[in-house]
């Protein structure tokens, strides 16, 4: 009875810390948030939001990117989620892939589109990454346009990564996950020897 109450309070949140700390290495680094940080259209408009990217898969997971109205009016302001748009990523030519977000429902033709190239891969090894403003195909990698015009190319900006949990962080919360574990443990072995010493 003590080692299967042991295995229960101390043993599982120990396996769980395992598991964070591994899931925590570079291996599995895979999958990142990156927030897009001072993009400027060549209108003079800008575009923010976040993009979740697979770097292994070359997927895009979740993405809110807002754009704002441009002097062209065709360009309204909008805002591409995964309930108006599609996310696909595609080779251009370029060094990195390019990522698209594609309006929905698609029309006959002259889908609106934004498509950002980085500059330098997505892997989370660097926390800041320019966007690529020099695209093969006149500029085609880092745009906004309706297939793909007309158009406004993407000026400057960066892919900024989102705060992940440091190695310090989950030691952090492992320690305290033993503490609490080893604080239950102690607390139902007191409770144990209690009842065992109590008169019928």
């Amino acid at each position: 009875m003590r080692s299967r109450a042991f295995h229960a309070v101390i043993m599982r949140p120990l396996v769980g810390l395992a598991v964070l700390l591994a899931l925590s290495t570079p291996a599995f680094a895979q999958v990142n948030t990156w927030n897009l940080s001072g993009v400027t259209l060549s209108d003079g408009t800008t575009a923010s939001g976040f993009i979740t990217y697979n770097f292994g898969t070359s997927t895009v997971l979740n993405w809110m990117v807002t754009v704002q109205l441009g002097t062209n009016p065709t360009f309204t302001a909008r805002t591409y989620d995964p309930s108006n748009s599609t996310a696909f990523t595609q080779n251009l030519g370029n060094p990195q892939t390019t990522i698209i977000l594609q309006e929905l429902p698609a029309p006959p033709a002259g889908q609106r589109v934004f498509r950002i190239t980085p500059a330098s891969a997505l892997d989370g090894v660097l926390a800041v990454v320019p966007v690529d403003t020099a695209t093969a195909g006149g500029g085609s990698g880092s745009v906004e346009c309706f297939n793909c015009s007309p158009f406004r190319p993407i000026t400057g900006g960066n892919f900024v990564l989102a705060a992940v949990p440091t190695m310090g962080d989950v030691a952090l919360i492992g320690f305290s996950i033993l503490l609490t574990g080893l604080a239950a443990w102690s607390l139902r072995r007191r409770s144990t020897a209690s009842s065992r010493t109590s008169p019928a």
